[in-house]
């Protein structure tokens, strides 16, 4: 949860630059202040604080702790959002490497080592989430997420590896001391997991050898019985678990699971001995921070125990080592550490609820034990207060759970469980644990689940007394009604909504969110399906609903907002604006509507007048008392209202410098930090920076284009408006390059053509033949074969059988794709792509297309120093040879005798009959009248040589003549 911050440091905050240039404590205090203000959440704020203590000069090494915190920010603001977390995780992966690229080699060596500490860290987190996310895939989807997070772990991998050598080169220098070796522990247990995770991915694991020898290591460097190597037992009890998940084999899966149990076991046991007895005594002297500690490495291993045991179908076991868990906690009053202990906990209530049994004892004397059948739990003798179901104590745990994790996932696990549970048959609950049943399935957005779990609620309310039903169906049928919403069955949601409103009214919170529902539902309708009479009559009722809902609850003034949006969402934007400035102050949408007056005149495109009105909205009423206000609900708005204010601003200016001003440095002024400020404004931002970067380009800043083009594809590589951004890069490029003399600089300028051009293709909906065509040609005068044959496999396949691309294909394209799959020694690929190009007699294939096919089918020869290697060619028939030689002989005899080019032509025509030779011996006749002349004109035996051939050429020569005797 977000605690309010003090107005103490909030002051101390704004009035920071009034007093001159702080010193370096005051501006560590800063920056720890920013650090704390980014743990909390409040990354905005804490990017603040970090520009205002930029902004007064920093030392080189708070230059370096001020990035990195900016990276440790975006790593907690993914930790603390759920819904972006793997977007949020990308980016901080992206930046901490960019961090240590740019500071590793100069930079302060205690910041690098956290940066390189954290960079492990986050890898480790990004991979579970991708991991996690590959059991909703199937298919071509599931395979394209294996492949991106087998890539991506393979260069973690790398990562870590470099980071441990250096780590123990640092120990075995006598450097460093004990951070060094903390350090060198965290690389090993991060790696270890990485590798882990990498063969889990693997089509044939490779890597579950690598992380248990890392875990091994770790454990005997740092010493049996320490945290660290109960740490490492519980990474080898997971290898051993994962290497059982990939056996197909029952027994050797078993066997698997048994020692993954094992492992787990050791740390589990050692930890706090499953032993009553003996654990009394051994924590006789102990305080209660020892007993919290030494708990963590239950919360940590019981999980794994748990499952491995009842994979290697040890149920006894399985329920033995999950109630030691529960027993433990209960008994020694301690603490369950998030998320771990409560993720403990739901795997410990999943085991019970499929075992199912029985239970006797108590938990707070630490004697509960698991009975299979009630015939064993009544040879126990036991009182009955003392005797209860494994589902009904199951259902206990898990509804301890949700409550305690109000807002998280692990309250939607918990829920989930709970529905788990009352679904078993003969189970019967009280309505509100169907209630938080179904809300888990909501909050899961399984909307079908969802629909099928409030039903269930609304038959178990229906013995109920009608006092209950009120209380509880305004809240059900709104569920109920958002579910079908949120699937797009849109009628339904509208009827379920008035059902909820006709029949059950009086609720305070949910007649006003079903009124909203229902006309929001009914305003779509109407859009959707035009001079429908029943849908207008539904959406007439809607607007009623909504006024009558509104009317004595002081929201009249939304409703008038609501009639300006309507009127915005039909394009009449002068009668929009008129409404949006008769919005009074009482409504939540108040600043809404202020920002919605200039937007409105942005869209009659009278500009200015929406820069006075936007311009005065941000920096006279929001400084105003006007603007006072602890409403939340307000402050929400406001932040949106802010975000709108800036970007319309911004476009506005943007029009007028287009329109003739040149005013592109008052565009980045206003846009220019958008995305930094407004970064949950993932549609506006990228809009914006294209602004910028357009604003940049005529300002003649190139180096400003290209770090914010590699931003917008850092942060945004599929939004379109990155592919527009870099179509305006890739011109101001061209410019350039055009107008570049230095041939060495040439090359680098037509790199990023080639990307910008790649991006654009990528971000395209349907990229067109031209911009995929241009692309490639970069690639291939760039050599960047496998990149040119991927995109022109791309072309042939998206336009190769539109005939008005058939030219280009036959003369430009599929020369290209033979020649890049040829330069790659894709051979028997550039032969399939380049042997219909010299059959058809429609069309003689170039002189460059003919030259690679004879090398294709015949093979060539490559020099390397004075070292001739041969490359095999594809052709295997007389036909294919024929074929081949008559594309060398027509080239030999079109060009100049003598001359440097011909040299090259009639070695290669020598080897192919050479070559012709291994299927039709007569052809070695052919290839040695070939090589008469040259002997003869050149000299033969170890000469070849005469003005005009090349070294290559000559060493050609040379083995040729020793061949063809």
């Amino acid at each position: 949860m977000r605690r309010p911050l003090s107005f103490g440091l909030v002051f101390a905050f704004s009035t920071a630059t009034l007093f001159g240039q702080k010193s370096e404590v005051e501006q560590r205090a800063d920056i720890a202040f920013a650090k704390g203000l980014a743990e909390l959440g409040f990354v905005e704020l804490s990017e603040k604080v970090l520009r205002n203590v930029e902004s007064g000069g920093l030392s080189s090494k708070l230059t370096e702790e001020v990035a990195l915190l900016r990276c440790d920010a975006l790593y907690d603001a993914a930790k603390a959002d759920a819904s972006r977390r793997e977007e949020l995780l990308k980016k901080a992966v992206d930046a901490y490497q960019a961090f240590l690229a740019k500071h590793k080699a100069f930079g302060d060596a205690d910041v690098v080592a956290r940066a390189q500490a954290r960079t492990v860290e986050v890898d480790g987190a990004y991979a579970r989430v991708l991991g996690n996310s590959l059991a909703d895939l199937v298919g071509e989807e599931l395979n394209a997420r294996r492949g991106a997070m087998r890539s991506f772990l393979e260069s973690a991998v790398g990562r870590v590896n470099d980071l441990i050598r250096e780590q123990e080169e640092l120990l075995k220098e006598g450097s460093g001391g004990e951070g060094v070796q903390r350090r060198l522990f965290e690389l090993l247990l991060n790696g270890a997991d990485l590798n882990l995770q990498l063969a889990r991915v693997q089509e044939v694991p490779t890597t579950f050898s690598v992380a248990e020898k890392m875990f091994v290591k770790l454990s005997d460097t740092a010493g049996e019985g320490t945290p660290w190597s109960l740490r490492a037992y519980i990474g080898i009890g997971d290898v051993y678990a994962a290497q059982g998940a990939h056996e197909d084999d029952f027994k050797s899966a078993a066997k698997l699971y048994q020692e993954a149990a094992s492992y787990y076991e050791f740390a589990v046991n050692f930890s706090i001995p499953r032993d009553l007895a003996a654990w009394k005594e051994a924590s006789a002297q102990m305080q209660q921070p020892e007993k919290q500690s030494r708990f963590l490495f239950l919360q940590l291993g019981t999980p794994g125990l748990v499952k491995a045991n009842i994979a290697a179908g040890d149920t006894s076991a399985a329920l033995a080592w999950a109630l030691h868990y529960v027993n433990t906690w209960k008994r020694e009053g301690l603490e369950l550490t998030p998320p771990q202990g409560y993720m403990a906990l739901l795997d410990v209530t999943q085991a019970l609820v499929s075992a199912g049994g029985f239970l006797g004892g108590n938990p707070a004397v630490g004697d509960l034990r698991w009975y299979e059948s009630q015939e064993a739990l009544a040879a126990a003798s036991l009182p009955k207060k003392n005797q209860r179901s494994s589902l009904d104590f199951a259902l206990s745990l898990a509804q301890e759970v949700a409550a305690e994790n109000k807002g998280n996932n692990l309250q939607v696990r918990a829920q989930r469980v709970i529905g788990e549970i009352i679904a078993r048959p003969g189970v019967r609950v009280d309505p509100s644990v169907l209630m938080d049943a179904a809300k888990g399935e909501f909050n899961a957005q399984n909307w079908a689940a969802s629909v099928g779990a409030f039903k269930r609620v609304v038959s178990s309310l229906d013995g109920s007394d009608l006092a209950a039903r009120q209380e509880r169906m305004p809240e059900v049928l709104w569920h109920v009604a958002r579910s079908y919403q949120r699937m797009d069955r849109v009628l339904e949601a509208a009827a379920v909504y008035e059902q909820a409103l006709e029949s059950w009214s009086g609720d305070p919170k949910f007649d006003g969110e079903s009124a909203k529902g229902f006309y929001d539902c009914a305003q779509l309708l109407k859009r959707t399906i035009k001079g429908d009479s029943a849908i207008d009559a539904l959406a007439a009722r809607a607007d009623e609903v909504l006024k009558r809902a509104a009317s004595g609850t002081g929201k009249g003034e939304d409703i008038k907002f609501r009639d300006a949006e309507k009127l915005y969402a039909d394009g009449k934007f002068e009668e929009a604006r008129t409404a949006y400035a008769g919005v009074g102050a009482g409504a939540e949408s108040h600043e809404k509507a202020k920002v919605n007056v200039g937007v409105c005149e942005f869209k009659l495109k009278r500009y200015e007048a929406a820069i006075r009105t936007l311009e005065s909205y941000l920096t006279t009423y929001l400084k105003s008392a006007d603007a006072a206000t602890t409403d939340a609900r307000r402050l929400a708005r406001r932040k949106e209202a802010t975000a709108n204010a800036r970007f319309y601003w911004g476009l506005a200016e943007f029009e007028v410098a287009s329109g003739g001003a040149n005013s592109w440095q008052k565009v980045v002024d206003v846009l220019g930090t958008f995305q930094s400020e407004f970064p949950e404004q993932n549609q506006l931002a990228p809009a914006a920076m294209y602004r910028v970067l357009i604003s940049y380009g005529r300002l003649n800043q190139q180096e400003n284009v290209k770090s914010l083009l590699g931003l917008m594809l850092s942060s945004f590589p599929d939004n379109r408006w990155t592919g527009s951004a870099a179509t305006e890069s890739y011109k101001m490029l061209k410019t350039a390059f055009e107008a570049e003399k230095d041939a060495a600089k040439k090359p680098g300028i037509e790199r990023e053509m080639a990307e910008n051009l790649q991006v654009l293709n990528r971000t395209s909906p349907r990229p067109s033949f031209d911009n995929m065509r241009a692309e490639s040609r970069h690639w291939m005068n760039l050599s960047a074969w496998a990149t040119a044959e991927e995109l022109l496999k791309r072309i042939q396949s998206q336009f190769g059988a539109e005939t008005k691309h058939a030219e280009d294909m036959q003369i430009r394209v599929l020369p290209d794709l033979g020649e890049a799959q040829l330069r790659q020694k894709k051979i028997a690929d550039a032969f399939a792509t380049l042997k219909p190009l010299v059959m058809d007699e429609k069309v003689r294939a170039a002189k460059g297309t003919a030259y690679d096919f004879a090398q294709a089918a015949a093979g060539w020869l490559e020099v390397q120093g004075t070292k001739v290697i041969e490359n095999a060619g594809a052709a295997t028939t007389v036909a294919d040879f024929e074929l081949a030689t008559k594309a060398i002989n027509q080239l030999t005899d079109a060009s100049e005798k003598w001359a440097q080019e011909w040299y090259g032509l009639k070695a290669q025509q020598i080897y192919s009959y050479l070559r012709f030779a291994a299927v039709d011996g007569k052809r070695m006749d052919t290839a040695r009248s070939l090589m008469g002349p040259m002997n003869t004109q050149l000299g033969g035996g170890t000469q070849f040589k005469t003005e005009g051939m090349t070294e290559d050429n000559r060493q050609r020569y040379l083995w040729l003549v020793a061949k063809v005797k």
